[in-house]
């Protein structure tokens, strides 16, 4: 599978799901086009990176392993507080760990929380 098929079948899996699952919240993907300056109350980006590849066996045709990360990032606009960003994440963390998408295996989430600067 290719690395362009790679993300496709990511996005195709993971867009309904949130729909269903958050039909409030935004979804953007990648560097998809989003108005930053007046976003909506809560929006979600997912990231997809590729961060290497591996040749998994020997012989005349080789199979390729590679690796990535999706990042999902959660903004909240201040005042709703951070349970709603919370329950968004758990769900992505729930459609994704250790999941086989295609030929795409992901493994355990990878929490990580930041807060945006206040001005």
């Amino acid at each position: 599978m290719g690395l362009m098929q790679t993300r496709d079948s990511i996005v195709s899996y993971l867009n309904p799901l949130l729909t269903v699952a958050h039909p409030e919240v935004a979804v953007v993907y990648d560097n998809q086009s989003f108005d930053h300056n007046s976003p909506p109350p809560m929006f979600l980006e997912i990231r997809i990176e590729m961060s290497g590849g591996e040749q998994m066996d020997l012989g005349l045709n080789p199979n390729t392993r590679y690796r990535g990360m999706v990042f999902a990032v959660i903004t909240v606009r201040e005042g709703l507080g951070s349970r709603a960003a919370l329950n968004v994440l758990d769900t992505v963390s729930s459609l994704l760990k250790y999941k086989v998408v295609d030929s795409v295996q992901f493994s355990a989430p990878q929490p990580s929380f930041e807060r945006a600067p206040v001005s």
